[in-house]
């Protein structure tokens, strides 16, 4: 998982597991709704909007885009806010 300023998060299979069940651990209440998906090539890019918590007004939109090998994820792009986590030690 690569953010868009080139900043390497996660690298494999296992560290991506690991942070998604400790993201859904730290914020069980959060909420995603599906923007627009579309499949370029040997991409898809997903905009989602992401809320953190049941009271939060405003959404945080993300993009991804997911790169394929055959049927394998081989490289996750992210652009998000970057106060997205920015109370959360997650990020």
């Amino acid at each position: 998982v690569t953010m868009y300023d080139g900043e390497t998060r996660l690298r494999g299979r296992a560290e991506v597991e690991a942070n998604r069940t400790e993201h859904f651990r730290r914020h069980p209440d959060a909420r995603n709704e599906l923007v627009h998906l579309v499949e370029i090539d040997d991409r898809v890019v997903m905009h989602d909007r992401v809320w953190l918590t049941p009271g939060q007004e405003e959404a945080a939109d993300i993009v991804e885009v997911f790169t394929f090998t055959g049927d394998e994820i081989v490289r996750i792009d992210v652009l998000q806010p970057s106060s997205l986590f920015a109370s959360s030690p997650e990020r």
